[in-house]
C-alpha cells in the first residue's frame, strides 16, 4: 500500500474511481461504492472524452463526478473509518491494479489542477 496515496486521497476532494468494474466515491472523509447508474456513465463519458484534452466535455464531466462525490457525501464525517477503509481497499489490491488505480489519482490531479487550479493551494490538514 502506497501512504503517500492514502495521504492525498483523504485530503483531495471527493472524486469518482473505478477498480475492477465497481465504481467508487473517494475523498476526505469518504470512501463508499458507488451504486447510481448515472455517476458511472458519466465517469464512462469521462474516459472516453480524455482526460489530457482541456475541452468543455472534459470539464463537463469532471465537474460532475466532483459534484457527484459532493453529494454522496454523508454526515457525520469519520476521518479515521475512511482511512482504514482505503487502506484495506489498497491492500486488495494486485501490483498491477495499484498502478492503474494509482493513474486514475494522477489523471484526477491533472484535471484538477487544469480545471480549478493548483490542488497545493487545498487545505492538506
Amino acid at each position: 500500500m502506497s501512504y503517500e496515496l492514502v495521504y492525498k486521497l483523504t485530503r483531495y476532494p471527493g472524486f469518482v474511481y473505478k477498480m475492477n468494474d465497481h465504481y467508487y466515491y473517494i475523498g476526505r472523509c469518504q470512501f463508499e461504492e458507488v451504486t447510481d447508474q448515472d455517476v458511472t456513465d458519466s465517469y464512462e463519458m469521462f474516459h472516453i472524452f480524455g482526460r489530457e484534452q482541456n475541452n468543455l466535455d472534459t470539464a463537463q464531466y469532471f465537474a460532475k463526478l466532483r459534484a457527484y462525490a459532493d453529494m454522496a457525501l454523508t454526515p457525520p464525517a469519520d476521518p479515521e473509518g475512511t482511512k482504514k477503509k482505503l487502506e484495506d481497499f489498497l491492500d486488495s489490491l494486485n501490483p498491477m491494479e495499484a498502478a492503474l488505480f494509482g493513474g486514475q489519482v494522477t489523471d484526477f490531479e491533472h484535471c484538477f489542477e487544469m480545471f480549478n487550479g493548483p490542488l497545493d493551494e487545498i487545505k492538506m490538514d
